[in-house]
C-alpha cells in the first residue's frame, strides 16, 4: 500500500492528499477586515475540489470584495510564489496561513 507524506510534495494517488499553503498580503487595514479577508480566502481554498487549481488572482479579488475600505492590494503571495498553484490529480489545496504585513 503507498504512504503519502503530510507536506508537499503530495503523490497523487487514488484518494486525496491535502497540501497547505502559505498566503501573504501587504495591506494595511483594521483588523476586522484582516480576519474577513482571511476567512474569505480560507473558505475558498477550503472549498475547491480535489484536483482543482487554486487561482492566484482570486486571493487579490477576495481582498477586494471583502471590504470596500480596502483600497490596494500589493505584495500578494501564495504559497511563495505569484503564480496559480496547478490543478494536480489527487491533490486538494487546503488554506494553512495568512499573514498581512
Amino acid at each position: 500500500m503507498p504512504s503519502v507524506r503530510s507536506q508537499p510534495p503530495c503523490v497523487p494517488f487514488d484518494y486525496p492528499c491535502q497540501q497547505d499553503n502559505h498566503i501573504n498580503f501587504s495591506i494595511r487595514t483594521l483588523d476586522t477586515i484582516q480576519t474577513t479577508i482571511s476567512t474569505n480566502i480560507a473558505t475558498y481554498l477550503n472549498g475547491l475540489a480535489i484536483g482543482d487549481a487554486a487561482s492566484y488572482s482570486r486571493l487579490i479579488q477576495i481582498a477586494y470584495a471583502s471590504s470596500t475600505s480596502v483600497s490596494n492590494v500589493t505584495g500578494v503571495t501564495l504559497a511563495g510564489g505569484v503564480a496559480d498553484l496547478p490543478a494536480t490529480t489527487g491533490t486538494a489545496y487546503r488554506s494553512g496561513t495568512v499573514d498581512f504585513g
